[in-house]
């Protein structure tokens, strides 16, 4: 065994002697197997995608232009036309001008001295673009081995493997094809370089300027490559708040460095501008004098990309969550698992990357952590942004992998990983629950059921309680692993029950699967009767309601919010639900229950374990019994009685501990009085916000809105939950006494009062079509007639008596 070590260890040090050479052999052993497999694939029969021989005409001609046949599939043929004719069709401008300015500008020199046959139709332009690529990726692949090797210093392991597993990368022939990924590579790598190089020079020098800004130039380049290089802005807006924020962790800086300012803040700019420029030319040609604009141009940000990839592409949020789409999705499963976990990693501890031999200084490690911070929100991107059904399985199977990881861990560090690989799995299924179960319930059952969705939290929390007080008592690491273990089942559940939920209707209607979404409301919402006049009603204004979104060529984006006086009312709601539910007091007690236990006198452990019991018994049914009644009492006074509670109970406890505290703690009466108010609190919080902070929620927010603002709400909730965790612990050992944060909470409760007095409006009755007539008036809503759909209805059920009659009459006559 020591031999086969000592082996592995020579035949590393061999390679790493001349990392270069065994990058160059590698590369061409590698892009030689590729190019061979894509030329055997001609004789296994015809290709799957023929339209390449609709659009090149020297096809089959030579060895050559057969692989650049093989190679121009899909999205590369958009590439090759741009190229050889500019944009010509609007769709086209959804890839981005770089790679075809590219090639054309290497193409015309070949032209302008006719050494290019007049009837070529681009095959000349696909393989200058397929040279491109190779050649980018070639040099992409010595970049980086040169990023790694500057960043954590003179070690070859790290940038050998580093470049080795680029070169070896999943997108496999899509580097080699007339695609724009490895020239986006190359220049991302680049531009990472020399901000890295500008990391490690001296502070407002001239060099570490120039460098920043022609990081900054590289980087818009690469944006007219691929758009999501705008992203490649975050590394200078984290040194421009880095120089600001300066004086405040260096005793020695007074004030902001602003020489230190010009090199991120213009880098930035010349970022932004390989979106703008493409962008600001496609306004001039559709937009400015045209005699028709299209409709994006009335946008808040008339952006062509976006409106191009939603309308003729349909990408966007949830788009392509499909059944059939799902295998792609598990095969990108352990790919974004690993962008994840490893960017995470680097959040966390930039310096700690593979042993590496180099302190980072603070500009280094601030570099490192954007690229990472890019990598994962990439990776929860392209997780994010597509179908509801699919999101919560693959949410299921994430939880389930994260539980096993954490049972079965061997360490500190493989069990945070499960937790971590838990956690987002289940942000993604409890972000898409709510939204699919709000979409298919019946418009009587809505109200309850969307409630009683958040409440039944309470019932797991008492769940788990219970079954840690039991595992408790098992001898050994089982004790933990146990509990780990069992929170993969709710999961399991959910995934064997998931096939047999049906898809939302409003999702189906905007696919244009009209016959599939009447079939669900058909069986779902009319016990199998397509004739019902709820069916009819519902599909019709739904129906009605996307085409009128549509036509309106409403934009599933995050400025919607701002664009209309309606939706910037629903974002207040939606940010307010989010503040209120995490900010009014309840945070105090369940984090700090045990501290205000005591300080209320209660010292004895098995007291404060019944008195928490009792709680989230009470709390379990209070939201429940809360929740079932939404319909009878209505949204609004729900959420007034909730919080007019809330202020009274904190009132109470204000002075109940005053005049604890004012005894010396010595007044057992007032302390124990305290936790009355405390549970009384707990019943007037879960009046309002247990079960309705999800239901009004998506109750408010139309379906073009919905995902996105149920996005909203939840960042919001996880950053206040993170705010109050810092503040709470802080006031409540520093205030003077601790009813003065009491009295804190009392007042800010009030102000929580007046906003939802003035801001919440009823939704109680209107179908969640019919909800928009509140904020956005009238002629938002489909107008649907119900009188007019039930005669639709009897007359249609007369006109097939009528059939069958006349049917019966024939076939007598015949007798």
């Amino acid at each position: 065994m020591a031999s086969t070590a000592s082996t592995t260890a020579g035949g590393l040090a061999q390679y790493t002697k001349n990392p270069r050479q065994t990058l160059f052999t590698a590369f061409l052993a590698w892009k030689g197997l590729l190019l061979a497999v894509a030329l055997g694939s001609g004789l296994t029969g015809p290709s799957y995608d023929t339209s390449t021989t609709l659009a090149l005409n020297r096809v089959e001609s030579s060895t050559a232009f057969s692989l650049v046949t093989r190679l121009t599939r899909w999205d590369a043929i958009y590439f090759t036309s741009s190229a050889q004719h500019g944009y010509r069709f609007e769709q086209e401008w959804a890839f981005g001008p770089g790679l075809p300015a590219v090639v054309a500008a290497l193409a015309r020199p070949a032209k302008f001295l006719g050494l290019v046959p007049a009837t070529d139709s681009g095959s000349f332009e696909a393989a200058i673009a397929s040279f491109v690529s190779h050649a980018a990726h070639f040099a992409a692949v010595f970049t980086l081995y040169e990023l790694v090797h500057t960043v954590w210093g003179p070690q070859r392991h790290l940038p050998l493997i580093s470049a080795l597993m680029h070169t070896l990368s999943p997108a496999g022939l899509f580097l080699s094809a007339p695609y724009a990924e490895s020239s986006f590579a190359f220049l991302s790598f680049v531009g990472y370089l020399l901000l890295a190089k500008a990391s490690q020079a001296s502070r407002s020098s001239l060099s570490r300027t120039g460098l920043q800004l022609l990081a900054g130039a590289v980087f818009g380049i690469s944006t007219t490559f691929r758009s999501n290089g705008i992203l490649n802005g975050l590394p200078f807006a984290a040194e421009c708040a880095l120089v600001v924020l300066q004086p405040f962790f260096d005793a020695s800086s007074q004030i902001p460095d602003v020489l230190s300012l010009v090199g991120p803040l213009l880098g930035g700019i010349l970022v932004a501008a390989g979106s703008i420029v493409p962008q600001t030319i496609a306004y001039a040609r559709y937009c400015s004098g045209a005699s028709e604009p299209r409709p994006w141009c009335a946008n808040a940000l008339p952006s062509i990309y976006n409106f191009v990839q939603a309308h003729y592409w349909g990408v966007g949020f949830l788009r392509y969550w499909t059944l059939s789409n799902l295998p792609l999705f598990l095969l990108a499963i352990p790919m974004l698992s690993i962008m994840m976990k490893s960017g995470v990693d680097v959040l966390r501890s930039p310096g700690g990357v593979a042993g590496s031999a180099r302190q980072l200084d603070l500009r280094t490690g601030v570099l490192i952590r954007s690229m990472a911070a890019l990598q994962v929100l990439l990776a929860v991107v392209a997780l994010s942004n597509y179908h509801v059904q699919v999101v919560i399985f693959i949410g299921c199977l994430f939880m389930i992998l994260g539980g096993f990881l954490g049972a079965f861990s061997n360490g500190w560090g493989m069990y945070i990983g499960g937790r971590f690989v838990l956690g987002f799995g289940n942000s993604l299924a409890q972000m898409s629950s709510p939204l699919l179960l709000t979409e298919i319930c019946h418009p009587q059952h809505r109200g309850p059921v969307t409630a009683v969705y958040n409440c039944l939290w309470n019932l797991g929390s008492l769940v788990v309680s219970s079954i840690g007080w039991g595992t408790a008592y098992i001898d050994g690491n089982w004790s933990w692993r146990s509990i780990t273990l069992l929170q993969i089942t709710p999961s399991v559940m959910q995934i064997c029950g998931l096939w047999w939920i049906p898809e939302s209707p409003r999702y189906l209607m905007n696919m244009d699967r009209h016959e599939d979404a009447l079939a669900m409301l058909t069986k779902w919402h009319g016990g199998g009767d397509v004739n019902n006049s709820t069916v009819q009603f519902q599909y019709r204004e739904i129906k009605e309601t996307m085409r009128l979104e549509k036509e309106a060529d409403k934009a599933t984006t995050y400025a919607d919010f701002l664009r209309t006086k309606g939706n910037r009312w629903r974002l207040a709601i939606v940010i307010s639900l989010g503040v209120i539910s995490q900010y009014s007091g309840n945070a105090l007690f369940s984090n700090y229950m045990n501290t205000i236990y005591e300080g209320a006198g209660i010292t004895n452990q098995n007291q404060k374990l019944a008195m928490s019991t009792g709680k989230a018994v009470l709390d379990l049914g209070c939201a429940i019994a809360a929740a079932l009644t939404v319909d009878y009492f209505g949204r609004r006074p729900l959420f007034l009685v909730s919080i007019t509670g809330m202020v009274v109970n904190f009132v109470c406890w204000t002075i109940t501990g005053a005049i604890y505290e004012n005894s010396n703690e010595n007044n057992s009466a007032a302390g124990y009085t305290q936790l009355v108010f405390i549970w009384i609190f707990g019943i007037f919080y879960d009046i309002g916000f247990s079960g309705l902070l999800i239901a009004y929620a998506l109750e408010v927010l139309p379906f073009h809105l919905r995902a996105k603002g149920m996005m909203i709400m939840n960042i919001t909730v996880q950053a206040i939950l993170a705010l109050s965790n810092q503040t709470n612990k802080i006031a409540w050992d520093n205030l003077p006494n601790h009813w003065n944060f009491m009295l804190f909470y009392t007042l800010w409760d009030f102000c929580e009062l007046v906003f939802v007095y003035f801001f919440y409006v009823e939704t109680k009755g209107p179908t969640l079509e019919e909800i928009a007539r509140i904020f956005d008036g009238d002629d938002a809503i489909a107008h649907v007639d119900m009188n007019q759909v039930e005669k639709e209805i009897h007359a249609g059920e007369h006109l097939e008596d009528d059939i069958n009659v006349h049917a019966v009459d024939n076939e007598k006559s015949r007798v």
